[in-house]
């Protein structure tokens, strides 16, 4: 309600209460001081100044509580109070509205956890993905070496059947020869 006030007014009402406290202060002391220099009697003058301060103190303390109990206090009063940019709006199904935004805050609350725990999903299956591709080139690339190796294994793998046939050539013969020379 304050909050509406100060709006209203334009400026808060305890600070409005505090200037009217404050100037009856100020006048206060200002009598004082006339006193002391009309009496030149200080230290009865303190005693008088002490009493005057408590008095004003007590009364303006009284004075405020009845302004924001009774002149300042609007309860009940805010939908024919309205300022002019107020105007127009309807503030009786404020609670029914207000429930409905907390509603769709909650609504759309859960809807962003959801997506970050998409997101989360999503940005592990990426990194899973990329290891895979990784894993894959690797795969290919071995592939290739090896079928390159296999290729320029082909001559090599002629040139031992040549020499495995020539040995067998070779033993045969000495076979025969030994064979031949025993007998």
């Amino acid at each position: 309600m304050e909050k509406f006030l100060a709006e209203h007014l334009g400026y808060p009402v305890l600070s409005l209460l505090d200037d009217i406290i404050n100037a009856v202060n100020d006048i206060l002391y200002k009598c004082m001081s006339q006193i002391e220099t009309v009496l030149k009697d200080v230290s009865g003058t303190a005693t008088l100044e002490s009493l005057m301060e408590h008095t004003v103190n007590k009364y303006f303390d009284m004075f405020e509580v009845y302004s924001m109990r009774n002149v300042f206090n609007l309860a009940g009063l805010e939908e024919y109070v309205r300022l002019p940019y107020q105007e127009g709006l309807e503030l009786k199904n404020v609670e029914e509205k207000s429930s409905q935004l907390d509603s769709q805050l909650e609504e759309c609350y859960r809807q962003l956890q959801y997506e970050t725990e998409r997101s989360k999903y999503l940005k592990e299956e990426n990194e899973r993905i990329q290891r895979l591709k990784m894993m894959m080139s690797d795969v290919l690339m071995a592939k290739d070496q090896f079928e390159n190796y296999n290729s320029n294994m082909a001559p090599l793998q002629d040139s031992v059947t040549f020499i495995m046939n020539q040995l067998q050539d070779m033993q045969s013969k000495l076979k025969e020869n030994t064979l031949n020379s025993v007998n």
